[in-house]
């Protein structure tokens, strides 16, 4: 996933003025995040994010995650985001900010999509566009690989409980004409 989000970062980064991409997964308590992807920002930003609560007066990740919806801040210096915020930031070069919240299929956050510039500024027609589209793409991705991961996890637990029960679990798909046979089934009757 990280590969991904970082090679989909990295061509925005490229195609806009000089600006940084990143993207967060929200932890399910909604009050952290993990840094899924930065590649044009150093390790001061992942270490500021992971260790950072998703307090909207900390962080505009976090004010866009408790608006839910888009935030953008065309000046930090003179934001009301707290002064940590702003002076980590500026170590940084980092002038502006617009966060987006990243709903799934089911209308849940699953993370932000950030961008920061080195001056401060709004977006463009354009830049809010791409943007967009960006959004829609990262969403589709990691919904996609959270599923999988999802249906990884239920198949590992269910032959974890077939060998567990010591039980002659199968199952047939009538339409491919497969069968499936649980360990238990060659172990009881071999």
């Amino acid at each position: 996933l990280t590969n991904i989000a970082d090679h989909l970062l990295s061509g925005l980064e490229r195609l806009g003025n000089p600006m940084r991409c990143a993207v967060c997964l929200v932890k399910p308590n909604m009050r952290d995040a993990i840094s899924l992807s930065a590649p044009g920002l150093p390790n001061e930003y992942h270490q500021f994010i992971e260790s950072t609560p998703l307090d909207p007066r900390l962080t505009t990740c976090g004010r866009a995650i408790q608006q839910r919806q888009q935030v953008i801040i065309e000046n930090i210096a003179e934001s009301d985001l707290d002064l940590q915020t702003r002076q980590s930031a500026a170590a940084l070069g980092i002038k502006a900010a617009w966060s987006i919240p990243l709903f799934n299929s089911t209308n849940e956050i699953v993370g932000t999509f950030a961008v920061y510039f080195f001056e401060a500024r709004q977006p463009s027609a354009a830049e809010m566009d791409m943007i967009s589209r960006a959004t829609h793409i990262l969403t589709m991705i990691i919904e996609n690989k959270q599923s999988a991961e999802k249906v990884r996890i239920s198949n590992e637990r269910y032959l974890l409980a077939t060998r567990a029960a010591n039980e002659a679990i199968w199952d047939w798909d009538a339409e491919e004409s497969v069968s499936f046979w649980g360990e238990g089934f060659n172990t009881l009757f071999g």
